[in-house]
C-alpha cells in the first residue's frame, strides 16, 4: 500500500501499455488534500462515506525499472471525500477502521469499485488492498466469485495486495491466495520488511507480486536480500515510495523489477 501522507505469465503481469507522459505538471485530476485532523473523526468520515457512495479510488502507477515510460499497472488507494470535497488518503482511516472492525467494508467497497474500472477500460490493470482482517471475510469473497463470473478478462487484470498490519492465520491466508488464484487474479504481498510481512510470510504464500515496504528500501542489502527471496518463486519485486531519482536508479541497479512513489506519478483521482 504505497500511500503516505509523508510527502509476461501470471507470476510478471503485462504491463498496461500505457507511455507516461513527459512535462505535464500537475496530472488532471491531482488530489486536494484535507488538511491535517483527528484520527477518530477521519475514521467516522471513512464508515460514513462506506454507506453514502463518497469513497473514491486515486490510481498510482507502478513502473518498471529500467522503463520507466510505461506503466506495469495502477494500485487503487482509497480515498474519502469530505463534505468541503476535500479528500483523505486511506493512511489517515485504514488503521482505525481496521481496528473497529470495519476493514472488511471498506475492501469490499474498494473491490466493487476497481471491477468497475476494470470493466470501462479494457487496456488497464489495477491492484487493490486487502487487509488481513479481510481474509476470512465471507462477503469480499463472494464479491470477487460474483465479479470473475461476470467479466473474467477484468478478474485476470485484477491484483489482490495482502496487507499484513494485522497477522492473517496461515491457512486461511493461503485459502486466500488460492481463492484470488482460481478467479484469475495475481495476488501481491504488501509492505514487505514491515509489520507481519516478513521472509516467512512470503516464502509460506509465494505471491506473484512483493511489494517491498519504503522503510526497507533505504537499506541495499535488505534490498538485495528480498530480490533473491523473490527469485524462490518467480515474483515480480516493487519497491515503494521512491520519491528520487538518485534512489530509482539504486533500486534498479539492486535488481528491482518495478517502482512505485511520487516520482514516478502522484496518485490520480479517478471520477465519480
Amino acid at each position: 500500500m504505497a500511500d503516505r501522507d509523508r510527502d509476461g505469465g501470471p507470476t510478471r503481469p503485462p504491463a498496461e501499455g500505457r507511455r507516461r507522459s513527459r512535462g505535464a505538471a500537475r496530472p488532471a485530476g491531482a488530489e486536494r488534500r484535507a488538511p491535517p485532523g483527528d484520527a477518530e473523526r477521519d475514521a467516522a468520515l471513512a464508515a460514513a462515506a462506506l454507506g453514502s457512495g463518497r469513497l473514491r479510488l486515486a490510481l498510482q502507477p507502478v513502473r518498471p525499472a529500467l522503463r520507466p515510460h510505461l506503466t506495469c499497472f495502477r494500485e487503487a488507494l482509497a480515498r474519502v471525500e469530505t463534505p468541503d470535497g476535500a479528500l483523505l488518503s486511506a493512511a489517515r482511516f485504514a488503521g482505525t477502521l481496521e481496528r473497529q472492525g470495519l476493514a472488511p467494508a471498506l475492501d469490499r467497497a474498494a473491490l466493487a469499485l476497481a471491477m468497475g474500472l476494470l470493466r470501462r477500460d479494457r487496456g488497464a490493470r489495477i491492484s487493490v488492498n486487502v487487509s488481513a482482517t479481510t481474509v476470512g471475510d465471507r462477503r469480499w469473497g463472494l464479491l470477487l466469485d460474483a465479479a470473475a463470473e461476470t467479466d473474467r478478462d477484468a478478474a485476470r487484470r485484477l491484483i489482490v495486495e495482502l496487507t499484513e498490519t494485522a497477522k492473517a492465520e496461515p491457512a486461511a491466508a493461503l485459502a486466500f491466495r488460492d481463492r484470488i488464484a482460481a478467479r484469475g487474479a495475481a495476488f501481491a504481498l504488501d509492505d514487505y520488511g514491515s509489520g507481519h510481512a516478513d521472509a516467512e510470510a512470503a516464502r509460506a504464500l509465494r505471491p506473484d507480486i512483493l511489494k517491498l515496504d519504503a522503510g526497507l528500501c533505504g537499506d541495499d542489502a535488505a534490498v538485495a536480500a528480498a530480490v533473491e527471496l523473490a527469485t524462490e518463486f518467480e515474483a515480480l519485486t516493487v519497491a515503494e515510495g521512491v520519491e528520487r531519482r538518485a534512489d530509482a536508479r539504486r533500486l534498479a541497479a539492486l535488481g528491482v523489477d518495478a517502482l512505485q512513489g511520487r516520482l514516478l506519478g502522484e496518485p490520480v483521482c479517478e471520477a465519480a
